[in-house]
């Protein structure tokens, strides 16, 4: 036999070798998922069934189920990260799958990065559920938030990621939930403006310093500023005695930020008595 013969002919031995294996581990990955569904069903340990899971994951790595499955685990158990981390997996692997879509914007939400929250659970608007419990669900924590703006004001002790704040600031991607909260049929306004109420950035003038979610959210929004790189940072002052604008413009100045953007601050007249709501309050907006 020619040698060029002899070689093709191994090559599809191999490769017949290959998708063998392949479909015997992704099969044995499937009674995995199947035992580990059994144990659940028998509030067995959650240890034994990340076990089963996870050897699952190793036998057939697009096993869209085990890593769904396991992502639940993590979230019940409060280990929102590695949640998140499955379900984008699952979701790399079967974009439409509505339970990863919904299970991760309830780790966002939990998370309390609730941009990232109202963009995974509108994504499920065109994908009726079976139950009209589920569908309920979600119109319901879409309107939380997006109820008093909800999903862009971050409160105290809550910090936005650079994910979260991209979303926000984003032209791109902010025009993109925007669509999404619209094809959901609901009555709210997604503000068009990349613009972020952070009720999280306090200065304390007693102790002379930001509060510690503070300063760890301006430092996000500076890691979010280098890579969006505006042309301008508008920070909105609405109370002539809250020095705090001031301090973060100084703050930001610091990170010497690429392309220079001229950072201001900009007053906001309201009229003669100010609601409470906006003396501990800083709106950044960002021009391009």
């Amino acid at each position: 036999m020619p040698i060029r013969n002899i070689f093709y002919f191994t090559a599809l031995q191999l490769l017949f070798v290959f998708n063998t294996y392949a479909n015997t581990s992704c099969e044995l990955a499937n009674d995995l998922v199947k035992h580990a569904n059994e144990l659940h069903d028998k509030n067995a340990l959650a240890q034994d069934q990340r076990s089963l899971l996870l050897e699952a994951i190793h036998l057939c790595p697009e096993n869209a189920d085990a890593h769904n499955n396991l992502a639940n685990l993590f979230g019940a158990e409060g280990n929102f990260n590695l949640a998140v981390q499955h379900f984008k997996q699952v979701l790399h692997i079967a974009p439409l799958m509505k339970e990863a879509l919904f299970g991760l914007g309830k780790a966002y939400y939990d998370q309390r990065q609730f941009p990232l929250s109202l963009q995974a659970y509108t994504k499920l608007c065109p994908l009726n559920f079976n139950s009209q419990k589920d569908n309920d669900h979600v119109f319901q924590k879409i309107q939380q938030l997006l109820s008093n703006e909800r999903y862009r004001v971050p409160k105290q002790d809550e910090v936005l990621s650079v994910d979260s704040l991209k979303l926000l600031y984003s032209r791109t991607q902010h025009e993109a939930l925007r669509d999404q909260v619209a094809r959901c049929g609901i009555k709210a306004t997604v503000i068009p403006t990349a613009m972020v109420l952070f009720k999280n950035i306090i200065y304390d003038p007693r102790a002379n310093g930001f509060t510690l979610s503070a300063k760890q959210q301006l430092a996000t929004l500076a890691e979010t500023l280098a890579e969006l790189k505006p042309r301008k940072v508008e920070i909105h002052s609405y109370y002539y005695k809250n020095k705090a604008p001031g301090h973060v413009k100084a703050e930001l100045e610091k990170y010497n930020l690429p392309g220079n953007p001229t950072i201001k601050i900009k007053p906001v007249r309201l009229g003669r008595f100010l609601p409470g709501a906006y003396l501990q309050r800083i709106d950044i907006t960002l021009m391009w």
